[in-house]
């Protein structure tokens, strides 16, 4: 019968607890406790939560060693995230030995639980070999889990390695569609390679809506205006309709400064769209760190002072 009480009570009393008639008394006081006591039962994420307070010294004194432990003991549990923690303190030898093989396989286990970073990481020592043998079949797979997941670097990578045919056969189908994913994702240059890749693939008018989306947010000075212009002529525009914000963008360059844009590849676009001799002398001041007279130069060059 009185247990009967306590669940009525429960039932109609927010904050109660269950099967104790002073449920005031066991209430943790702080984050420590509630952590420590959930770790205690079994709930994994909450032996990541404290590790995390011990690694920070967050409401405890900092115990990096302890901090370990716990992850360890969070991993165990099937916690992703914790898995992946240790797995840095590990390769970083915080808290651990310093093992880059036991890293690895903290970094997988982490991805198989559902870690996006683990994925990411394990697919980093696996690609180039720390801990464990190169295998870049079986970065990619690590990769492209990541990439699902919104991991937008494993994307722009995997994105950049299949145009480049580094590591993995060339294949730009897949680069754009990768390239494409990074985009969507908020990667300004992994925007550029998608237009770039396009632009090879003979669809001038997709390319020339990424590139004006870059231009709309502002993103296009993340990539480098002098590509962004030279891939807009690549894409069929005329140097007509590029040249004010070309200029624009150039008058923006301190004197002296000319480092900041990628001359060669704006060089390659312009060649790309066959404008001839016209592109010759705008390449010749674009080359050079501006000066006083160069604006002016420019504008005469691009038909720009009439």
């Amino acid at each position: 019968m009185k247990l009967f009480r306590i669940v009525v009570c429960c039932s109609l009393s927010w904050g109660c607890t269950a099967g104790s008639e002073d449920p005031e008394g066991t209430e943790p006081a702080n984050d420590v406790e509630r952590f420590t006591q959930g770790c205690d039962e079994g709930a994994a994420s909450d032996c990541a939560n404290l590790a995390a307070l011990y690694e920070e010294g967050d409401g405890v004194e900092a115990d990096v060693a302890m901090a370990a432990q716990l992850y360890g003991k969070a991993c165990e549990g099937g916690d992703g995230g914790g898995c992946t923690k240790l797995g840095s303190m590990t390769s970083a030898g915080e808290g651990v030995d310093r093992d880059s093989s036991a890293a690895v396989e903290f970094f997988r286990k982490g991805c198989e639980a559902g870690s996006v970073d683990g994925c990411a990481r394990a697919a980093d020592m696996v690609l180039n070999g720390i801990g464990v043998d190169a295998d870049a079949p079986a970065a990619v797979v690590l990769m492209e889990q990541a990439c699902k997941a919104d991991h937008v670097a494993s994307c722009d990578d995997l994105s950049s390695m299949f145009k480049l045919g580094a590591r993995v056969p060339r294949d730009l189908s897949k680069s754009r569609t990768f390239a494409q994913r990074a985009c969507d994702l908020g990667r300004p240059k992994a925007c550029a390679r998608l237009a770039e890749l396009l632009i090879l693939n003979g669809d001038q008018r997709r390319a020339r809506d990424v590139l004006d989306r870059l231009l709309g947010t502002g993103s296009a000075k993340d990539v480098g205006m002098a590509e962004v212009h030279g891939l807009r002529l690549a894409a069929g525009e005329s140097i007509k309709a590029v040249a004010p914000d070309l200029v624009a963008s150039y008058a923006t360059l301190s004197e002296g400064d000319g480092s900041k844009w990628s001359w060669e590849h704006l060089k390659a676009h312009l060649q790309e769209s066959r404008k001839g001799r016209k592109v010759l002398p705008i390449i010749e001041i674009l080359e050079r760190p501006r000066d006083k007279g160069s604006i002016d130069k420019l504008k005469t060059a691009m038909g720009l002072d009439g």
